[in-house]
């Protein structure tokens, strides 16, 4: 007992000693508390975030988030921030051209109810596995990102009608997650004709034809109604109809249908009068582009002449594949062998003729088609057929006809040549192109 006594002892003794040891030195934890940072990633105010403060968040109670944070974006793909002198001018983009115009057409209730309460502005555009690039999404009707910030030029109408179609879009999607649209809608085009990502295959003229406003709007009915929304109020009616124009019998009908049921979704569940959304938005944009505003400062473009065995004018990729078809489409109409052909602007008219020279047994001789040059947005623009049901040389040449008419365009020197000059493909500038000596 004695033993067991002594041993505790010693115990006791020995803990004694250790706490002594261990508290020797004193710790002001209070001071450590003061040292360390709670406040996690507080940036101080900017200028910047004042403006937006009172512009953006105050009046519509909607957050606008700019500075980088990789939480709010995708971890496997490379993006990158928004510069900082493109905030403000994308701010005013949004303020002017989307949130006042719906604002004047609806409610206090409205703008500050539906529209996303927070908008993230990303610089660059985010790539794709299918090859496509997304430019915005929303996020189940709260927050939308829009990226490819950083080339935003509000002074450029082709930059801002592409933020603002992306704006619109996305808008569109909030609408139809809030208020679903008739599922009469998703029966005017037949579920074979929706493609998924496979959309990325197919052109805009292909989309036109089976009664889509677009390629994307082929991905699915929700991206369908979207861009719906967004091409009638960003690039105006008269794009539409334009497009209508060049959908052929079925293909417009179907867009008429889709076009009937916008307007009456927007009445009808929102209380909306679509046509003087629209043209608030139309009023407010700069003015649309003329076939003078195309041709900008290439004076000298009135007519220009491919010719295939001058060394001077590059062929791109696309077109000298095309050639061996043309030229053998023109052999089969009459023994016509091609020396060149001449492409014409007139101005007045509004025309594009292209008139293809050539020889054959008993001589020379030359055939043209022509065009209506519709304008995209600056410098851009379209080409429609006169009178595509009538006519032999039409109906022999299908490759020269559908490439001219499937594409959009820009007008561009070769290089840094003032004498010679073309069409360009956009977003296909370096492999897809038809240029010549500028007469």
């Amino acid at each position: 007992m004695k033993k067991i006594e002594k041993n505790r002892a010693i115990l006791y003794l020995s803990l004694f000693i250790l706490l002594a040891l261990g508290c020797k030195k004193t710790e002001n934890l209070e001071d450590q508390v003061n040292k360390m940072d709670f406040s996690g990633d507080y940036r101080p105010p900017t200028a910047i975030d004042q403006w937006l403060l009172e512009n953006i968040t105050n009046p519509y109670n909607i957050k606008i988030k700019y500075y980088w944070d990789r939480s709010e974006l995708s971890l496997t793909k490379s993006i990158t921030p928004i510069d900082e002198n493109k905030v403000i001018p994308v701010a005013q983009t949004l303020l002017k051209y989307f949130l006042q115009p719906y604002r004047s057409e609806t409610t206090d209730y409205f703008i500050k109810t539906y529209p996303p309460k927070q908008y993230i502005f990303v610089g660059s555009a985010e790539y794709n596995s299918n090859g496509s690039v997304t430019v915005g999404s929303a996020d189940a009707g709260k927050k939308i990102t829009l990226f490819r910030l950083n080339s935003f030029n509000p002074d450029n109408r082709d930059s801002l009608l592409r933020v603002l179609k992306t704006i619109h879009h996305e808008f569109g999607h909030i609408l139809h997650q809030n208020a679903i649209y008739s599922p009469d809608y998703k029966s005017i085009s037949a579920p074979a004709d929706y493609l998924g990502d496979e959309w990325v295959d197919h052109t805009d003229a292909e989309a036109y034809q089976l009664g889509f406003v677009s390629a994307y709007a082929r991905n699915q009915p929700n991206e369908d109604f979207a861009e719906m929304i967004a091409i009638l109020l960003v690039y105006g009616q008269r794009y539409f109809d334009n497009i209508v124009e060049m959908a052929g019998v079925a293909g417009a009908a179907k867009l008429r249908a889709k076009e009937t049921m916008i307007v009456e979704y927007y009445r009808q569940l929102w209380n909306i009068d679509f046509r003087a959304l629209q043209s608030r938005i139309q009023s407010a944009l700069p003015p649309e582009p003329t076939l003078a505003s195309i041709l900008g400062y290439h004076k000298k473009f009135v007519e220009f002449k491919f010719v295939e065995s001058d060394a001077s004018i590059k062929k791109s990729t696309v077109f000298a594949g095309l050639l061996p078809a043309i030229k053998s489409e023109l052999l089969g109409y009459g023994s016509r062998a091609l020396d060149y052909i001449l492409f014409n602007f007139d101005e007045i008219q509004g025309e594009l003729r292209v008139r293809m020279y050539a020889t054959y047994p008993s001589g020379s001789t030359n055939n043209s088609l022509r065009f209506k040059i519709i304008p995209v947005t600056d410098k851009t623009f379209k080409l429609q057929l006169y009178d595509p049901a009538s006519g032999s040389f039409f109906n022999a040449t299908p490759t020269l006809r559908n490439y001219l008419s499937s594409n959009t365009f820009k007008i561009e020197y070769q290089g840094a040549s003032t004498l010679i000059g073309g069409f360009y493909v956009v977003g296909q500038e370096q492999t897809n192109f038809v240029t010549g000596i500028l007469q």
